[in-house]
């Protein structure tokens, strides 16, 4: 039989462990002023790149905007010098449908605006769109990762 005194130490080392999982996930809590306008900018250029170009140059600007992405991953990873790998905490699950409902949101918005207005508007609206999204994500990222931390407190 195990004694309380085992019980509760095997809890408190699942409880560290559990800690230690998610403390990858919540430095990203705190995003960068930066961020909601420089996703903006992105976002308004790739619309332009697609609406306005042709040809090769439409096909290079295309991949050096999908390529930033990724450029930006490796330079935050390097920066933060921590990433998530162990499985997320359960109180993100709505931060991360909330970025895949905006994601989407901003797609629609802007291939609709793009149908009715042209290139430039939808740059515009996707942009201004875009800042938005992440200005949320961020919002409500902050507060499902505050959620984390009060849970393993």
């Amino acid at each position: 039989m195990v004694s309380r005194m085992e019980s509760d130490e095997a809890r408190r080392q699942l409880r560290e462990i559990e800690r230690g999982e998610a403390a990858s996930w919540l430095h990203f809590a705190v995003h960068d002023r930066w961020q909601p306008l420089g996703f903006g900018i992105w976002a308004g250029a790739f619309v332009l790149s697609l609406g306005l170009l042709d040809g090769s140059s439409r096909s290079l600007a295309t991949l050096a905007l999908i390529a930033a992405p990724w450029g930006y991953v490796a330079w935050d990873r390097q920066r933060r010098a921590v990433y998530p790998s162990g499985p997320m905490p359960p109180e993100l699950r709505r931060s991360t449908w909330a970025l895949v409902a905006l994601s989407i949101a901003v797609a629609i918005l802007s291939s609709s605006v793009y149908f009715a207005a042209g290139a430039w508007a939808a740059a515009l609206a996707a942009g201004i769109a875009t800042a938005v999204a992440v200005e949320l994500y961020g919002c409500v990222y902050a507060a499902d990762a505050e959620r984390v931390r009060r849970r393993l407190a």
